[in-house]
């Protein structure tokens, strides 16, 4: 199933979290990687113990939380950080199947990661190529 959010971040969340991204300390995304995705992802990550991460992380997470569509389609017992990935040059993440296991940053403890959320910063019309495409036994769907 897949549900778009919309409004979930305003015209003015939105550029400023991009100016804190732009300021931020980038590292190679294959650190995050599980062994099905390590050859296809190319791209850039956010440590996830910076602050930038850990700022922007609990400002989406309230965003999310006070989201009434989320709440009512998600009905999430535990919520993990996001991760914020960047796209430059020829960076992409080929076809691949998202971790359904993911440690709990700070601890040794795994948990099931049944349901996936991506929020785009950027217009699609802003750039070119970058599409999230869903593919699945019903064929794929660009978002």
């Amino acid at each position: 199933m897949l549900i778009t959010l919309d409004n979930l971040l305003s015209q003015s969340q939105v550029i400023e979290a991009k100016a804190m991204l732009e300021q931020a300390d980038w590292v190679d995304g294959k650190t995050t990687a599980g062994h099905l995705a390590l050859d296809c992802k190319n791209n850039l990550q956010l440590p996830t113990d910076s602050v930038e991460a850990q700022q922007l992380g609990d400002f989406i997470l309230a965003r999310l939380q006070d989201h009434p569509v989320f709440n009512s389609a998600a009905l999430a017992n535990k919520i993990l950080p996001p991760m914020f990935n960047c796209y430059q040059g020829s960076g992409n993440f080929g076809n691949h199947i998202d971790n359904a296991i993911r440690v709990i940053p700070g601890s040794l403890n795994q948990i099931r990661t049944d349901i996936s959320i991506t929020v785009f910063l950027s217009e699609p019309e802003s750039y070119e190529g970058g599409e999230l495409i869903i593919e699945d036994t019903y064929g794929q769907q660009s978002v």
